[in-house]
Order: structure tokens, then sequence, then C-alpha cells
């Protein structure tokens, strides 16, 4: 909309919320249980005079090995999803995404407030980015943006696919879940923090300079091994520290601590690198394709 010459204009969103009920494809069920990773952090207190065995650091040197070994990314089974149910899962998930709500906002020419009547995605309460508003800009960020990353994969194990959201440091990770007899897409798994990345099947990952947290968690989306990797300034030198955390077994739960050398710390740190890369991120349209052709290709909003 064009300004006249003496034409002062200021815009005032008012947002009319729409409530969506029941489960149809572009809602959430709420009868779900969303479960919240819990927040762990760097700040931890470490014993500066703690002393460890070589049998120790070769423990937790196996230990940490070994749950890289153990992190993968599980496969869709294609015996059980065809292209018939691709077509319904993603249709579902972008459904979801391009969810609209109703929007007024309101033109003022000297005293008087024009409204005009349009629509705002919701998937920006979900995402945190409110300043996606405009639908411009909502599109070029969750389509066109290096600042969002997608992988649609397994991340539970039941061989059908999950839609993973990270928006590269912005806003949490998310995993969406479409459950096909409610014929419903709903949260499934929610990071703690934008600190927070997905890394690979049900494991997160949050990075800070040279200090690492992985984190694994079970299909109830419940935290079962957390490991820290810290770098701590002693004594003018580089101190090197790990703590192992395991509570697979709630009657043999695992927790070690143990300073390494430089050369083991960097081996650890160089597996982590190799699991990063081995579930790259995708694309939107490698995700979704011609699928999002219909709500991707629309007019963009004139002011």
């Amino acid at each position: 909309m064009k300004s006249g010459k003496n034409l002062s204009i200021g815009i005032i969103c008012i947002l009319l919320l729409a409530i969506v009920s029941g489960c149809g494809s572009s809602g959430i069920d709420e009868a779900d249980n969303i479960e919240k990773v819990s927040s762990s952090d760097f700040d931890v207190n470490i014993d500066e005079t703690e002393n460890t065995s070589l049998e120790q650091i070769e423990k937790v040197c196996n230990l940490v090995k070994n749950f890289f070994d153990t992190t993968q990314e599980y496969p869709i089974n294609t015996d059980i999803y065809n292209a018939e149910m691709d077509k319904e899962y993603k249709v579902a998930f972008l459904e979801y995404i391009f969810n609209k709500e109703p929007m007024t906002y309101y033109v003022y020419r000297g005293d008087e407030a024009v409204p005009h009547d349009t629509f705002r995605y919701t998937f920006v309460d979900d995402i945190g980015i409110n300043s996606l508003i405009v639908k411009k800009d909502f599109i070029r960020a969750v389509v066109s943006s290096r600042d969002f990353w997608y992988w649609y994969l397994d991340y539970d194990g039941d061989g059908l696919p999950e839609f993973i959201v990270d928006a590269g440091g912005i806003s949490n990770p998310y995993v969406y879940k479409y459950n096909p007899d409610k014929k419903c897409v709903s949260l499934y798994f929610a990071g703690d923090s934008h600190n927070w990345h997905f890394l690979n099947s049900q494991t997160l990952y949050c990075n800070c300079k040279d200090n690492l947290i992985l984190s694994r968690y079970n299909t109830d989306g419940n935290e079962i091994i957390n490991i820290k990797f810290i770098v701590k300034e002693i004594q003018n030198a580089p101190k090197y520290w790990i703590r192992y955390y395991n509570q697979e077994n709630a009657d043999n739960i695992i927790e070690e601590s143990v300073y390494v050398d430089e050369e083991n710390w960097n081996e650890l740190k160089a597996l982590f690198y190799e699991t990063l890369y081995a579930a790259p991120s995708l694309t939107f349209e490698e995700v979704f394709g011609d699928f999002a052709d219909p709500y991707i290709n629309i007019e963009e909003w004139d002011w």
C-alpha cells in the first residue's frame, strides 16, 4: 500500500487468536505428552585437585567412544512407509507449518484507523520467532534461510519419519510427529533452549567454544545419558575434564569424571564431529519437494 504525500501511516497489529480444537491435519494433539529436555549447562563444580588413574581415564574414554558408536540415524522402514504415505505425511507437516489464524492491522490516515484483515502463521509461536509475522518474511526464513536446519528421519526408532526443525541457535530444536490415525501433527520433543542442537536420532548437543554437552533420550523424552566436556584454566594451563552420566538402568547408574590429556580430548572431540556430519541437515526443498509448491508460491503482502 503506497502512502500519499501528506499521509502519516502507523501500523498496529491486533492478533485475533483462533482457538484450534480437535485434531485436524494442522493441529497439535494436546492429548500427547510433550516432554521438555531438562536443562544442563557448563557451570559445573570441578575438583581441581582430582587425581585420576590411567584405568579411570581408559574407562571413561571407552564409555564415551561407545556413546558415539551407538549414536545412529534410524532408517525409515520402506516396507511400511510407501509413496502414498510419504505424500500424506509431508502434506500434514506442511499444513502444520503453514497453519493460519486471522489478524487485523490498522493503517492510520490522520485520526482515522482503516482496518485490514489478513492472517499470520501460527508456526512462529512454536519456534519463538514472532518477528516473522509478515508473510514474505516467514516464507523467506522458513523456506530459504540458512538459519533453519531440517531433518526428515526416524527419530524414535519406530520405522516412520519425524520432521525435525533446528533454527540454528535462534530457537529450540523441535521434533514433530504425525499420527496417521488421528490425522494430526503433534510436538513430540523439544530442546531446552536455543543453545541445543540436533545431533542424531534421540541425541542433542550443546556446544560453547571448547566446551560440549551431549544428551541422549529415551522414547519418552527422558534424558538417559549426559556427557560433559569442559575446559578449565587451572594455574594458567588448560585442564580437560570429562563427566559421564548414564541412567539407562536405574539399578546401575554410572557416573564417572576424569581429567584427560589433550591427545585423548582431541580424539574424543573428533568423534563428535564425525557423528555431527553423519546426519547432515536438509533444505526445505529437499524435505518437501514439489509438495510445498501450493504453500510457498503465493502473493506477498504489499506493505
